[in-house]
Formats: structure tokens, C-alpha cells, sequence
């Protein structure tokens, strides 16, 4: 009975976590940028390398995968809109 109780909660503790991503940059394994925000924004990422940036239009509250982090070292607010 105990065994049965439990389940649902990790279940739900685990949905929850993956809908709980901060806002912009964040790393795991991977890079991604999580725009919080009602509007369109212009995100600006950079490489490791300091030569191979990039820019993306980032939608309302879109939440992107941007790389692997040994080649993204980070991504910022660039200008509002696109």
C-alpha cells in the first residue's frame, strides 16, 4: 500500500520539475535560454570560441535548446523585439 502512495507523488514531483525551468540561461548537460516574458525578444549566443555567435528571435515564454555546453558558454537579452 505504502508503494502505491509514493508513486503518484515522484511522478508529479518530476512533471513539475521540468515545467519549473528558470528564466534565461540555464545549463544541464545541454545550454538553453528560457524567455519569460508576453513578447518577442532577440536572444544573442555565444560559443566558447568568442567567434561563432548567433542571434534567434526568441517567441513569448519559449524555451530553447541551444547547444551542448562545452560549445555554448552563454546567451543573453539582446534587444526587444525581432
Amino acid at each position: 500500500m505504502l508503494a502505491t502512495t509514493i508513486a503518484p507523488f515522484a511522478v508529479t514531483t518530476s512533471a513539475a520539475a521540468a515545467d519549473d525551468a528558470p528564466c534565461g540561461f540555464y545549463t544541464g548537460i545541454n545550454a538553453y535560454y528560457n524567455h519569460c516574458g508576453d513578447n518577442y525578444v532577440t536572444i544573442k549566443v555565444d560559443h566558447w570560441d568568442d567567434r561563432n555567435e548567433w542571434s534567434y528571435c526568441s517567441a513569448p515564454w519559449e524555451d530553447k535548446y541551444l547547444g551542448p555546453t562545452n560549445v555554448v558558454s552563454f546567451a543573453h537579452f539582446a534587444k526587444a523585439g525581432c
